[in-house]
């Protein structure tokens, strides 16, 4: 009799808790009706009106134009003035604001860009690259960080979804707890956030003509492209293959896997005499290279003005409507020019150094011989790839090698800048990552540094895979060598620590630490994959046990088993580095 009533109880109990939880989702489904009823027709009033204005407008640039990179900006700014008078009016509290920040979340990565199979080994992992942006300074130059910059760190932590891809900024003077919490971040090994500095993001602006105060308000765009609102730019217009240019140089013009005459004719390799030849035959074949990818942008600009309009995002960009004007016919307030993306520094660097020293320097091979290990893609040539692996190897603070990376990136600025786009504006460099140092490759055969063929060449600022055996604070000290202010469409560092160096508060604050000297140095970003060799190895072999796994691929983060098998090789393949 008593189990009975207590059955009874019971399930009176479930029945009660079930029609509340009615009533509370009918609610809750009347306010989402209100709300979409509203916006985005009219300006929101509330901070949930305000999540959902933000999300019909990225639907509607979704729907219109199947989009990469269409980016929230600053959305701790924008959104802060909604979150701080919802709170004052008792309207809202931080665990509603955090629960619906976190479904922004979920909707931002439901959706996914449709691309071509091929076009896919560049940007791989179904990845939308809707980066977003908080911390930093304000227009005024003040520390703009805010309860929004910690709820969207806590977001990204707690959903652990792709998108959207978190950006912070980092200044000398940003709040201790706002760096803590993004060491912390990094320590639950998602690969997120990406960091940046703000200082260099500013200059990189500034030296594009923004006005000061708009260079301070600019936010991440794709990968690693500081951007403001008020732009049109193609921030990834064309990859450019270093690893290529260096290969015509040394082939006669001709890819050495193919034959066919692909750069400009150069002299026989056994006819350079010193080494300054080499790098001047890189350089002009670096040359042709950036001249074509040049005269093809700017034939895809005409096409675009003619062809391609873009009225929604033109009514969402200040300057079109006021000028009239579409997006594509240079109606935003700032039209800057396309970003050219270079592929392979480190290892041209590296192969540059290794044809310097083995032969021209301690004579241990020639031009000839190397040229035949080369086309024999280092097979009968064990030796002689030893001594070549043995060279000094950019990402190890070697000044040897860095000087070279620094030249290369410094002649790629120069060279582009000469040319000028449909609307007069100058073209722009890049060393970004996305996946494109795969693909690209693939069509490159062996190369000086030991590197063989159709292997991976080395993405934005980063090392070749591997090749970084020093510390993660010498990978940073010959990365911030290059001159990064000029490099506008930004620059990448990724490196791989093992999770026992941020598992605890001490490391967690080592880690800090590092960021700010990295930064002091004049570089702009850096970004950490702190998951170990042997859970990736596992995530490959049971794949449907871990499809919650992030690793960060290049200027963005995907789950882990949505990658190729060669790009997961690629990211394993990245030096684990065990202590600072």
């Amino acid at each position: 009799m008593e189990l009975c009533a207590w059955q009874a109880l019971f399930g009176c109990g479930q029945i009660a808790c079930r029609l509340r939880k009615r009533r509370g989702r009918k609610e809750e489904l009347l306010a989402i009706a209100s709300i979409c009823s509203r916006v985005p027709a009219d300006p929101p009033r509330t901070f949930h009106e305000a999540c959902q204005f933000v999300w019909f407008v990225q639907l509607g640039g979704i729907i219109s134009e199947n989009p990469l990179a269409l980016n929230l900006g600053r959305f701790d700014q924008y959104m802060y003035p909604f979150y701080e008078a919802d709170v004052k009016a008792g309207r809202l509290d931080r665990k509603k604001a955090q629960e619906l920040v976190e479904c922004l979340w979920l909707k931002l990565s439901e959706w996914v860009w449709t691309i071509s199979s091929n076009t896919a080994n560049y940007f791989a992992g179904y990845n939308q690259f809707q980066n977003l942006t908080v911390g930093g300074r304000k227009r005024d130059g003040s520390d703009g960080t805010n309860e929004l910059s910690y709820i969207c760190l806590k977001a990204t932590e707690s959903v652990k979804t792709h998108q959207p891809g978190l950006s912070v900024r980092i200044h000398p003077d940003c709040p201790d707890e706002f760096l803590m919490a993004v060491a912390e971040l990094v320590s639950k090994g998602l690969g997120f956030p990406a960091i940046h500095s703000d200082r260099a993001g500013y200059e990189m602006l500034l030296q594009m003509g923004y006005d000061p105060e708009d260079a301070r308000d600019w936010s991440n765009c794709g990968c690693v492209v500081p951007h403001f609102r008020k732009t049109g730019e193609w921030t990834s217009a064309v990859n450019v293959n270093f690893g290529a240019a260096l290969e015509y140089a040394l082939n006669q013009g001709r890819s050495r896997l193919s034959g066919k005459l692909m750069g400009l004719p150069e002299k026989p390799i056994e006819e350079f005499a010193h080494f300054e030849e080499v790098k001047e035959a890189f350089f002009r074949q670096l040359s042709n290279l950036i001249e074509h990818a040049v005269i093809g942008t700017v034939v895809a600009q005409k096409i675009h003005m003619e062809m391609v309009p873009r009225p929604f995002l033109s009514a969402c960009v200040d300057g079109c409507l006021e000028k009239g004007a579409d997006l594509s016919k240079g109606g935003a307030n700032y039209n800057i020019g396309p970003v050219l993306t270079g592929i392979g520094l480190g290892v041209v660097a590296n192969s540059l150094a290794a044809i310097k020293k083995l032969v021209f320097e301690d004579k241990i091979t020639s031009m000839g011989e190397l040229n035949l290990a080369l086309d024999k893609n280092w097979e009968g040539f064990e030796e002689l790839r030893k001594q070549a692996l043995g060279v000094p190897k950019y990402g190890n603070d070697d000044d040897y090698v860095d000087s070279l990376a620094r030249k290369i990136s410094d002649f790629y600025f120069k060279e582009t800048r000469k040319y000028k786009d449909v609307f007069g504006s100058p073209f722009n460099t890049a060393f970004m990552g996305i996946s494109n140092y795969v693909p690209t490759g693939k069509i490159v055969g062996a190369l000086p540094c030991g590197r063989r063929a159709r292997e991976p060449l080395s993405e934005g600022v980063s090392p070749f895979a591997g090749s970084d055996v020093s510390t993660p604070l010498a990978v940073m000290r010959s990365a911030a060598k290059v001159n990064h202010d000029v490099h506008s469409g930004g620059t990448l560092l990724n490196l791989r620590l093992n999770k026992s160096l941020v598992d605890t508060p001490r490391g967690r604050r080592n880690l800090a630490a590092m960021i700010q000297a990295f930064f002091s140095l004049g570089a702009f970003h850096v970004q950490f994959n702190t998951v170990s060799t042997e859970v990736l190895r596992k995530a490959q072999a049971h794949p449907e046990q871990y499809r919650d796994l992030l690793v960060r691929v290049a200027g963005y983060s995907t789950q882990f088993v949505n990658l190729s098998r060669e790009m997961q090789d690629a990211i394993i393949a990245r030096t684990e580095h065990g202590s600072y």
